[in-house]
């Protein structure tokens, strides 16, 4: 492999790995990281590898709250994500 490559992929792993731990930073409930490693490896895997802190807006989208919240209120199907989302920030 080329230097200039494995240095791209070494950049792409520790900034995945920084996004992953602002997420986690978000609290600390015990299954946060677990759920973080799961969705992170899971866009790893269909080569669409979360880059940014998702943003609604200027709000840091908190993904494992996120996940709850529309499950307990019947999955994405059921919910608008933008609407629940600011449900979920303002109580």
């Amino acid at each position: 492999m080329e230097k200039g490559r494995f240095n791209e992929i070494l950049t792409e792993i520790v900034y995945n790995f920084v996004q992953m731990q602002r997420q986690a930073e978000l609290d600390d409930h015990p299954e946060r990281r677990p759920f973080l490693e799961r969705v992170f490896s899971l866009m790893e895997e269909r080569n669409q590898p979360i880059k940014t802190m998702p943003q609604i807006s200027t709000h840091t989208l908190d993904l494992f709250k996120l996940y709850h919240a529309v499950r307990e209120r019947g999955g994405v199907l059921k919910v608008g994500i933008t609407r629940i989302y600011f449900k979920m920030n303002s109580g």
